[in-house]
Formats: structure tokens, sequence, C-alpha cells
């Protein structure tokens, strides 16, 4: 299983400022994401039958599906946010470009369709409450395809698993739940990474007519703190010593 590794001394709030546009799409490609996907595999490995955590007994522990919904999510946040067109002003809609790639990526357009209520349900739910948003009319959740080995179920033909259960709404009118298969989340968001990773890579000249742009926008993000103002001195203190 891999394991995490802290962020390098040298990409400091300060260093990365310094940088050129070079060096940032670099960090980008050779650092952040990979930290990121680091992440995203440590994740979907621990419910694995070959990779997983076991406990005592020998079994697997259960697999982490909201985690993985929400990391997935927040990678498509946090790289929607470098990748988009520069006329796209909110991140929402960022996120909402990034998901409609991961569609295109995974021949299933229903990313884009639906991009605003899996950000609402699985990034937004789980950020705020450990739970998927629950609604009088809908409710949300995670499936995970037991049994099997993530590497496996890359290589297989898993059109049932996405025709029938995931990003699909199933149930009586009183009992109506929108799922994600967990594993399909994972394959599909990972894929529109690596294919993000190329472009910067390559420097692809769209992506790259933008980056300077976007990763100004995405530091500033990264630095502004919105609770300055309820900091104990104590805490203030950490902050400017």
């Amino acid at each position: 299983m891999s394991t995490q590794s802290p962020v390098p001394a040298s990409s400091t709030q300060q260093s990365l400022q310094q940088m050129n546009v070079e060096q940032r799409a670099d960090f980008v490609s050779e650092q952040l994401i990979p930290m990121l996907k680091n992440d995203l595999r440590v994740l979907i490995e621990s419910g694995c039958p070959e990779h997983g955590c076991r406990k005592p007994d020998g079994s697997i522990y259960s697999a982490p599906s909201f985690s993985i919904a929400l990391v997935c999510m927040i990678s498509c946040e946090a790289l929607g946010s470098l990748a988009s067109p520069g006329n796209i002003n909110s991140e929402p809609e960022r996120t909402q470009l990034f998901l409609a790639r991961v569609g295109q990526l995974a021949g299933d357009p229903r990313y884009d369709q639906y991009s605003r209520l899996l950000i609402a349900l699985f990034r937004n739910g789980v950020a705020h409450s450990f739970l998927p948003k629950q609604r009088p009319e809908i409710a949300s959740g995670t499936t995970w395809a037991a049994g099997w080995c993530i590497d496996h179920l890359a290589q297989v033909d898993v059109s049932s698993l996405r025709s029938t259960i995931h990003l699909s709404e199933n149930g009586p009118p009183n009992e109506r739940t929108f799922r994600v298969v967990a594993q399909l989340l994972y394959l599909d968001v990972v894929r529109a990474i690596d294919d993000f990773t190329d472009d910067l890579r390559r420097r692809e000249p769209s992506l790259m007519a933008v980056f300077p742009a976007n990763f100004d926008r995405w530091l500033t993000n990264n630095e502004r703190l919105d609770c300055m103002k309820y900091l104990t001195p104590a805490e203030l203190k950490i902050l400017c010593p």
C-alpha cells in the first residue's frame, strides 16, 4: 500500500509565489497531483480484497466509500480551478466543467448532466456532515462493488454497473435513491486527472494560455483565511509570530 509523503519544504507558500510558470506547472504535475492520486489510491485500496487492510480476524475493513466520493469531488474542484477557461468566473462552474471532462473521457455524459447534484450531494454533504445529502424527495449514497480488486475492475466491462447503479436513481417514489459506485467514480476521476496531467506535462497551448492566471487564483484561494477575525491571540501568534 502507498504511503503519504509530506509537501517538500521547497513547496511553501513563499516559494510557490516565487516560482515561474514552468516551475509552477512542474509543481502541479510532479508534486501536487501525485500526492492527490496517492491519497485516492490509499482510500480505494483499503476496501480491496487484494490490497486492503485486514482486521484481526482476517476480514477486510469496510470500504471508505464516503471518503472516496469526497476526495474525488475535491480532486475535481482543485484541478477544475487550474484547468478552466479564462471566462469561467465561479468555483462551482469550474468544478462542473471538470466533471464534464470526467464524463467525456468515461463515455458517460451524466457526469455533466448531474454535475451540480454531485457537488451538492457528495462534496458538500460529506464534507460538512460526513453523510451524502439526504432529502425528503430523494436520498443519496454510495455503493461498493464488493469482491472486486480495483486493478481488476479497471480491466473489465463495467457497463452493467454503470447503467444499473452508478449515477442512477432507483427505488419506489417514496424511497428514491441516487447512488454512485465508489470504484467507478474513482476510476473515472483518475482517468481525467491523468488526462489533465498529460496536457500540463506537454504544455498544451490552450491550457498554458490560462494556467498562469488560474494558478495565481488557486494560490490566492489557498492563502486566504476567512476565519481571521475569529482567531484567538494564541492562534494569531502561530500565523504571525
